[in-house]
């Protein structure tokens, strides 16, 4: 019906209107509220109240919808508007005034919602202090990729990186941004003198760095799980990285703390390390020359494992017992038999070294 009145009236017809309305609103209210006294308002007189005022701002009145929201009370409205109207300035001076019924949180959800990130930073700089709590409950609601950012502001670089590190471990979006989140809370740590998150940082950034050898391009995050299942499948362009890619798929193990899912993707490595040469392991006799021996992938692994310093501190090498070589006992046990054998060889090679 509002509109129906004004659509054709001139813009000094319309604004006296408007004027009108804004004062019939008010008295309105006035006259439910001195009702309604010994109560709350109830809802549908909140939604009234509610759509006069977003009905002005709809139709960029905002001075008037302005006086209604300071009238009424509405914080929700009064921040919008105040942003609408290019007024952040006005915003310490909101919160010092309706700091107590509601403001606070209603601007921190309108920056939030905005993604006016650094907008909030800058306020928490000169918040006053009784209110940071109110920030703090704000950014921990969903919002960690703001709240290390809001403490490393406030002088506390290890509450920063803790809630950096919770934030990148539940983050899968992007494998650069997780790179980069992961690397910051590396260098705040370092810089500010506390190891409390070191295995953390070094496991994650040891993870993406092995999703960089796969040859495909992944932008999203994967675990180490994922990450040497990916690594010990075909590569749709190896080009003769195959041994580099079992061992980085045999270094991530150490940072699985299932002993079971560990050992089972240890097996998992191995295994496919003879079967992606199957045809010419089957050949090996054992009389064979070593050169035919150390030509295979898997050999070439065992050689790596034995000369490299992670031999030093876990076993890489399973039982070759528990691996699934072949569905035929005696097969699988000739299997078995040239894996001990080289395995041997190249650990009578070292010890001669």
């Amino acid at each position: 019906m509002v509109t129906a009145m004004t659509d054709q009236t001139s813009p000094d017809e319309e604004r006296a209107f408007y004027e009108k309305l804004v004062a019939l609103t008010r008295d309105l209210v006035d006259v439910i509220l001195h009702l309604q006294s010994a109560t709350h308002p109830v809802k549908r007189y909140v939604a009234l109240r509610s759509w006069y005022i977003r009905y002005f701002i709809d139709r960029d009145h905002l001075l008037y919808a302005k006086q209604l929201a300071i009238k009424f009370q509405d914080m929700k409205a009064l921040v919008e508007i105040t942003y609408l109207l290019d007024e952040s300035d006005e915003i310490l001076q909101l919160i010092d005034s309706y700091g107590d019924i509601g403001i606070c949180e209603e601007i921190f959800d309108y920056l939030l919602n905005k993604g006016m990130k650094a907008d909030l930073l800058n306020l928490a700089l000169s918040l006053p202090v009784e209110h940071k709590p109110k920030l703090e409950r704000s950014l921990l609601d969903g919002h960690l990729d703001v709240f290390w950012l809001y403490k490393l502001s406030e002088g506390q670089p290890k509450e920063a990186v803790k809630s950096l590190v919770t934030y990148a471990k539940s983050y899968t979006a992007n494998v650069d941004k997780s790179e980069r989140m992961w690397t910051i809370a590396k260098l705040i740590a370092k810089s500010s003198g506390f190891s409390d998150f070191d295995y953390e940082v070094d496991k994650r950034l040891d993870i993406v760095g092995a999703q960089r050898f796969l040859s495909v391009g992944l932008t999203r995050v994967y675990d180490e799980t994922q990450i040497v299942q990916m690594l010990i499948s075909p590569q749709e362009d190896d080009s003769g990285g195959e041994l580099l890619h079992y061992k980085k798929a045999l270094e991530l193990l150490r940072w699985i703390d299932d002993d079971r899912v560990r050992d089972r993707l240890q097996n998992e490595i191995w295994t496919s390390a003879v079967n992606l040469e199957k045809s010419e392991f089957e050949k090996l006799q054992t009389d064979s020359p070593w050169s035919q021996f150390s030509n295979l992938l898997v050999f070439r692994l065992l050689e790596l494992v034995q000369n490299s310093d992670e031999s030093q501190d876990s076993n890489l090498v399973p039982p070759f017992e528990s691996l699934n070589l072949s569905d035929d006992s005696e097969t699988s046990k000739r299997y078995v038999f040239l894996l001990r054998l080289g395995w041997e060889h190249i650990n009578r090679g070292t010890a001669v070294d």
